[in-house]
Order: C-alpha cells, then structure tokens, then sequence
C-alpha cells in the first residue's frame, strides 16, 4: 500500500470528490486505485485522509453503505480486486430525509412516509436478537408487503411533486437509493440501518475530535462491520 502525504495545506472545505479531483488534476492518476492520500488543513492536528479498494480487496460480500456516489464502483462488475459488492442502504438516513421536510415545512406525504416507515421498525423491534433466519423470515412476511407498499406510494408522490422541490428532492433520493434499501429483506445478517455501527463508533468520536478524518473511519469501521457478517 502506498500513502501519498500532500506538502501543503489543502482547503478543508473540499469535501471528498473535491479532494479526488485534486488528485486527479495534480498527480495525473486515479484517486480510487488503491493509494492513501493524507491532506493536512493549516492546523496541523486536523488531517483528510482519502482512500478506497485497498482493504477491500478479495471482499465480495454486503455492505452498508450511505449514498456517497463513489461507492458505485464497488458495485460494477469491472470492479478491481473481486466480484460486484451488493449494496444494502440505510433506512434511517430515509427516514432522516423525510423528518427534515416535516419538521421545516410540516409536509403531509413526509408524515405519511414517516408512519409507513415506523412500521418497518416495528417489526425489527420483535425480531431484535433473533438469528438471521428467523429474522428473514419474518421479514419476508411482515415486512415484505409493507415495503412494497412503501415503494408503490412513493412512485405515486413522485408523480405529485415537482422534483425541484424540497420534498421531491428527498422522495427522489429513497428513489435511487431502493435496491439497496430492500437488501434487508433478501438477507437476515443485513440491518435495517446502520446505527448500530455508529452507536459503536461514537464512543471514539471524541478522540477524533470533529476533524473530516471521522468520514472515513466510519466508512472503514462499516466495511469491517459486514466483512464477516457478510462474506459468502
């Protein structure tokens, strides 16, 4: 593994595609290769650390996975260093979206889409601390149709709301993130969200402060999470 540390201080507002095109633009190479890159902020005790496929290499099971776009390369069969990765998705950051639109403007089809969603978490509720098969099987029977339902409604408010929207924004969010948002019902080892890793990580956070190195470490900590629960 090679780690790459940059001479001079970046602009810490760069999120991490900034950060990959300034990889891009000065090194002339691929950000997502396997290197490490360290970027430093003017405060010395604030570091970026950017990286990718190195430690997943040989991993073809599930992850969890938010919606940073630079994930889909993980999920293309010219993916390097093992088979496409199924992705599973977060319904608490769905959920999230929603919660947003209602509490800023008081939304009806948010509210409407917050109960549909409870009722997902009702059902994990009596399934909390059972194995994977049962929980699937469960799923498969409770939770299934409700899912289904949930996506049949959103089509139809997507069809209501202007896509320009703040509303239609977050609908066409869950929207693109929906194959991923099912995983949890093909698969009982899969959570529903993942809180449970960043309650986990969370005891940590003040150690890494608030500085942007917490971004990757979560990815990093989320990948390890479903490297053995998940691998077939």
């Amino acid at each position: 593994m090679r780690i790459l540390v940059a001479t001079h201080p970046v602009d810490f507002r760069k999120g991490h595609d900034g950060l990959a095109a300034l990889v891009q633009s000065t090194l002339k190479g691929d950000p997502f290769a396997g290197t490490v890159f360290v970027f430093r902020a003017k405060r010395t005790d604030r570091l970026k650390i950017l990286f990718w496929e190195t430690f997943l290499c040989g991993f073809d099971g599930i992850l969890q996975l938010d919606d940073y776009q630079g994930y889909n390369r993980l999920t293309r069969p010219s993916r390097a260093g093992g088979d496409p990765i199924r992705v599973a998705h977060c319904w608490a950051h769905a959920r999230r979206k929603l919660k947003e639109v209602f509490d800023r403007d008081g939304s009806e089809i948010a509210a409407e889409g917050l109960r549909r969603i409870a009722e997902f978490y009702k059902v994990e509720a009596d399934i909390r601390g059972c194995g994977p098969e049962q929980r699937l099987q469960v799923r498969q029977i409770r939770t299934a149709p409700l899912v289904a339902e949930f996506g049949q409604w959103l089509q139809q408010q997507r069809l209501r709301v202007s896509a320009k929207s703040r509303l239609g924004d977050k609908l066409t969010y869950i929207h693109h993130q929906w194959d991923g948002l099912q995983a949890f019902l093909q698969d009982g080892r899969v959570e529903i969200d993942s809180n449970s890793i960043e309650n986990l990580i969370r005891p940590i956070s003040p150690s890494i402060g608030k500085t942007p190195c917490s971004r990757a470490t979560t990815r990093a900590a989320r990948a390890a999470r479903h490297g053995d629960a998940s691998r077939r």
